[in-house]
């Protein structure tokens, strides 16, 4: 087969599921790939060593565009089984979707359009319905704090001002990345970080794509209340993610963006040191040895100072925070 045939007989995408006892979403996920307008698809699922009837599961479904991979050994956070889906794509796209999460069943199309409309992208990127058990969906943090009405782009710079003002525009079911790019930053960071993995990949991937499209049509969703959630079991590290800013820096040339990755930087570990906490477990690493401390502003420098008290010291100060921001956003309106 000569390379031409080849290349236009490539799928558009390449959909990456990781799966790691997953039992009773799997059927879900994969449903919600196969029901997609847009069909110009493969479907990756990698096995992460699942102890369950996962694969059994994966195995029910008779479609030729599943390739099935297995891992002997399971990976934390899924990072070493995405890492072989992106290895195995045949696509110049690849999408990951969580085995717990879904898509609606314009997602695929949505992307696909993201990507004609904004050709300089990277990574592009719809948003996402979160749900919890027993509430109403509500749109993730990003998509509910902006009035975009229409399909965006977002440059390096406006994605670190933005993840640090409000929130992050990307999550690991809502996006496609090129895999060149991918493959440029070495992927996820497995056997490097065991939680945070997929957001520290979305800095290098922006690091590198310097233009990402993002689209306000919600079409993914994240369940938060699933069972086997590496959130609800793995500690925070932060040397590695710091690792990772200082590496950006080396690079960094403009100012602007120097700047926005140091406080980058100690929010995202600032807010995952508060969570780690608050779920009751004890961070591999302290906070102020991994933040710039020049670049803290207020909680979080009370934050850092008060790391060392008990669990409940830092919920009525992470609460005492919520109310002085909310005093003065009201009078300042």
């Amino acid at each position: 087969m000569d390379k031409e045939t080849e290349q236009f007989i490539l799928p558009f995408f390449s959909v990456v599921i990781p799966v790691y006892n997953k039992e009773p979403h799997i059927n879900r996920s994969i449903s919600s790939v196969l029901r997609q307008t847009f069909q110009d698809f493969e479907l990756i699922v990698v096995n992460d060593a699942s102890t369950d009837k996962s694969l059994e599961e994966v195995k029910k479904f008779n479609d030729s565009r599943i390739r099935i991979f297995e891992r002997s050994m399971p990976g934390p956070g899924g990072y070493a089984a995405r890492n072989l889906g992106i290895k195995e794509a045949k696509a110049k796209w690849v999408v990951f979707l969580d085995a717990d999460d879904e898509w609606y069943k314009d997602h695929l199309e949505e992307l696909s359009q993201l990507i004609q409309q904004f050709q300089d992208s990277g990574l592009v990127s719809t948003s996402w319905n979160e749900i919890v058990a027993g509430r109403s969906a509500e749109a993730n943090l990003f998509r509910k704090s902006t009035n975009i009405s229409k399909p965006i782009s977002i440059n390096y710079k406006e994605y670190l001002k933005t993840s640090i003002e409000i929130d992050m525009p990307f999550c690991a079911s809502s996006l496609a990345i090129k895999k060149k790019i991918l493959l440029s930053v070495e992927g996820f960071p497995e056997g490097k970080a065991r939680r945070g993995g997929d957001v520290d990949t979305w800095l290098r991937v922006m690091a590198i794509a310097r233009n990402a499209a993002w689209s306000p049509k919600i079409s993914a969703i994240y369940h938060r209340d699933s069972v086997n959630m590496v959130t609800k079991t793995e500690s925070f590290s932060a040397k590695w993610e710091k690792n990772t800013i200082d590496n950006l820096l080396k690079d960094e040339q403009d100012r602007e963006t120097r700047k926005f990755l140091r406080k980058y930087c100690n929010k995202r570990i600032v807010y995952r040191y508060i969570n780690t906490r608050l779920e009751g477990m004890s961070p591999k690493d302290r906070l102020l040895p991994n933040v710039f401390i020049s670049y803290l502003n207020l909680k979080q420098f009370l934050i850092v100072l008060a790391s060392i008290l008990p669990n409940r010291a830092l919920i009525l100060l992470n609460e005492t925070g919520h109310f002085i921001n909310h005093r003065i956003l009201k009078r300042g309106q």
